[in-house]
């Protein structure tokens, strides 16, 4: 369990990533839009400062740097991008902003520099249409940032579009790969950069009900891997597998070369709801599997 900032407890359904330029986990907080910085050699919170001194632990307040991100956005991924030394985000959904009854998908996109403690809005006229609960991953040997899929609004239509993003030049890109995924929402993804392959397991089909209806949810054998280079998706199946599962959280252990996936709310073979899943899996990629 994550220690807390101060007197507050630590809870979030925003975003999070490592910022391997600075050693630190950087977080920004749903319900405040809070910037904080988690450091695991000292095993302490701070606001995302640049220097000096970090904040009183009987202290809170709301980091300075501004603009930033809205309050109350949910459903989105921030990812490091390592060559640019910038995390970014897109899209989500804000707490309160509805459409036909439902919270609205967003389609900005935000750079943070955890140095100079700063937001900046990149939102620029060509950009994915606006979703929730999309795919977000870095491609370390192309620098493009990979979002794929997500739903048009919270209980929205799912989508199966992919997209690729240039920080250096603040660039949108949509793909069109001659085979892509099934549309899908809240799926997990990770880039394996001994691969070069983004790859996305499980998610959604049905956004509309909660839980989702049983034969729209993805996962089992199937597992998906993108190559931003040749613009293609390529099928993989996988035995044993994670079953059927959405939201999920998973990682790309660089020294084991094995991604990990731990939680979700998974089904059984049967697709029978079973709830919020405690198992972690590992998964090293063999080509020779599709």
């Amino acid at each position: 369990m994550l220690p807390g900032v101060g007197d507050q407890e630590f809870a979030s359904l925003g975003a999070a990533a490592y910022h391997a330029g600075l050693d630190v986990m950087v977080v920004n907080r749903i319900n405040d839009g809070a910037t904080l910085a988690y450091d695991t050699d000292t095993d302490a919170w701070s606001e995302a400062v640049a220097g000096g001194e970090p904040p009183s632990p009987d202290s809170w307040e709301m980091p300075p740097c501004e603009p930033k991100p809205s309050a109350c956005r949910y459903g989105y991924q921030m990812i490091y991008d390592a060559e640019s030394n910038l995390m970014v985000t897109f899209g989500g959904a804000e707490w309160g902003r509805m459409d036909a009854g439902r919270h609205a998908g967003l389609s900005d996109t935000w750079t943070f520099d955890a140095a100079a403690n700063a937001w900046i809005d990149q939102t620029s006229d060509v950009a994915p249409p606006p979703r929730v609960w999309h795919t977000t991953a870095y491609d370390t040997q192309s620098d493009r940032v990979i979002v794929f899929g997500g739903a048009t609004k919270h209980g929205g239509e799912v989508m199966g579009d992919t997209w690729a993003y240039d920080t250096n030049t603040n660039t949108w890109q949509e793909m069109h790969p001659a085979v892509s995924p099934p549309a899908r929402a809240d799926a997990m993804t990770w880039y394996d950069p001994e691969a070069d392959l983004v790859f996305v397991y499980g998610g959604t089909g049905d956004w509309s009900s909660w839980p989702p209806l049983p034969w729209l949810v993805f996962g089992g054998e199937e597992l998906w891997a993108y190559d931003y280079e040749s613009d293609s998706w390529t099928l993989y199946r996988t035995n044993p597998n994670p079953g059927y599962r959405l939201s999920g959280t998973t990682v790309f252990d660089p020294r084991s070369g094995e991604a990990v996936l731990t939680g979700g709310d998974h089904y059984d073979a049967e697709r029978r709801f079973q709830g919020w899943a405690g198992d972690v899996w590992v998964y090293r990629h063999q080509p020779n599997r599709n």
